[in-house]
Formats: C-alpha cells, sequence, structure tokens
C-alpha cells in the first residue's frame, strides 16, 4: 500500500503543477498481473487524471513488470 499512496501524491503534485498548455503522458508500471486489483486500480486512477485535468495529462500503464521489477522502477 506504500507504493500506492507514493503514487497518489506523485499524481496529486502533478496535476497541481500542470498549468501548461501542453498536454503530457506520465508512466505508471506495476509489477502485478494485468488482471490484478492494483491493475484495475492503475486504470480507474488513469481515468480519473485524464477527467480532472481535462485530457491535458494521460496514464500510460504498464503492468507485468513490463518496465522492471518493483525495486527498479520504484
Amino acid at each position: 500500500m506504500q507504493i500506492s499512496r507514493t503514487l497518489f501524491i506523485v499524481a496529486a503534485a502533478t496535476i497541481g503543477m500542470a498549468s501548461t498548455v501542453h498536454a503530457e503522458t506520465l508512466r505508471l508500471a506495476h509489477a502485478s498481473s494485468s488482471s490484478s486489483l492494483i491493475q484495475q486500480a492503475a486504470v480507474l486512477f488513469a481515468e480519473a487524471v485524464k477527467d480532472k485535468s481535462g485530457g491535458d495529462l494521460t496514464v500510460q500503464i504498464f503492468p507485468d513488470g513490463q518496465l522492471g521489477d518493483e525495486d527498479s522502477i520504484a
């Protein structure tokens, strides 16, 4: 749960600083499977970020350790 809390804090800070007109894509990686609850939460998070930012921010999700294990993506 510490990782989820950290991701939320980072995303909230990013949304707060996103006053530019340029669209940005955030990358969210996790080591859980693409059918896990963590993935489902990540998808909901990505949708919320897109909605709250008016489409200025999008979140690209990388499940299944695609970008590395938890130690290397933290």
